[in-house]
């Protein structure tokens, strides 16, 4: 798969798509199970294997840091640690995965634990969500984003959106399951 993001701020359905699955993430997952969950839904490769080959650092980039609110944003805690960590993807040997000698990727436990200490520190309650859940709260994200563009004019048409979602690997086959699209 192919993605080109220049700008996560000119892809929001992109950006809602890594926003979710780092929320997934914190509140009852991990990188290996949200990227299984969206890859059997008919992704090539999941949001986390995904910004892992682009660069956390070019993902990330127009997010700043310091000023993020994450009581009301707090998608962004465990990015914002895995920066701190110096896990910038898969050119720098690790991100959400690591990626050792040979290249192929490898489960990061550092990386899970992440998520234990950072919604313990902001007090938020983990679950333990299963793939039909994982699959649901990122489709509804994407569905809400879209929603919420297509109200303020952002795509020209229906074929537009789904261009947008097909520039980051969203199933052709799945997109009736997106009711902004309707």
């Amino acid at each position: 798969m192919n993605v080109m993001l220049s700008d996560p701020r000119n892809t929001p359905l992109l950006f809602a798509y890594f926003q979710e699955a780092c929320l997934t993430f914190l509140l009852g997952s991990n990188p290996w199970e949200v990227d299984e969950a969206m890859v059997d839904f008919g992704f090539d490769q999941g949001p986390f294997e995904v910004q892992d080959h682009i660069g956390l650092d070019l993902v990330y980039a127009h997010v700043d840091w310091r000023s993020l609110d994450y009581n009301a944003e707090p998608w962004a805690l465990i990015p914002k640690r895995i920066f701190e960590l110096g896990k910038l993807g898969k050119k720098a040997g690790a991100g959400w995965y690591r990626y050792p000698g040979s290249g192929g990727k490898v489960e990061d436990p550092i990386v899970a634990d992440l998520a234990l200490e950072e919604a313990y520190f902001a007090k938020l309650d983990r679950a333990d969500f299963d793939k039909e859940v994982i699959k649901s709260r990122i489709l509804k994200a994407i569905d809400l984003k879209g929603a919420r563009l297509k109200t303020e004019g952002w795509f020209t048409s229906t074929g537009d959106a789904q261009n947008q979602l097909r520039a980051f690997g969203f199933p052709d086959h799945q997109l009736e399951h997106l009711s902004f699209l309707t």
